[in-house]
């Protein structure tokens, strides 16, 4: 029951991260840009059973064993979206995070300060020359890992 506690906390822990970067990205100061786009809606649009949404990049899903538990977007607007995926994966946590950093050096990406470890997850955000943005949380499991990865790309 613990365990389920655990990992309920990191995952609103993460959801928290999230939003955190959606308002970062979508804040403007008061008075500016009096004439955007209201929010088309904030629903999720769910990917069928073990597939990845649409404009989801592939190329974020690392390693080869990836068995999808959910994959979802978020239009927030007509120029802001985001893209999740969760997986499982027999790899690691540090196997895990080994490829992404290796990932993102070998790939343009810049992976930010914010690489957070502890003993329930690790996460490393990251951001790419266009623009776009990438979370990425690694949750131990007791065989392999639980992957999610956030990505957001760049507002128009």
């Amino acid at each position: 029951m613990q365990n389920k506690k655990e990992k309920a906390l990191i995952w609103v822990g993460v959801a928290a991260v999230i939003l955190g970067i959606i308002i970062f990205v979508n804040w403007t100061p008061q008075g500016a840009n009096l004439g955007a786009s209201q929010p088309t809606g904030t629903m999720p649009s769910y990917a069928p059973p073990g597939q990845v949404v649409a404009g989801f990049p592939q190329e974020l899903i690392l390693g080869a064993d990836a068995s999808f538990t959910e994959s979802y977007s978020v239009n927030y607007s007509s120029s802001t979206n985001q893209f999740t995926a969760q997986w499982d994966s027999s790899s690691t946590v540090d196997d895990l995070v080994s490829q992404y950093q290796k990932y993102f050096s070998a790939n343009g990406w810049t992976a930010g300060m914010n690489q957070t470890a502890s003993n329930s997850f690790q996460s490393i955000s990251a951001t790419n020359s266009n623009g776009a943005s990438a979370l990425v949380t690694i949750v131990p499991q007791s065989e392999g890992s639980q992957v999610s990865v956030t990505y957001l790309p760049q507002s128009q």
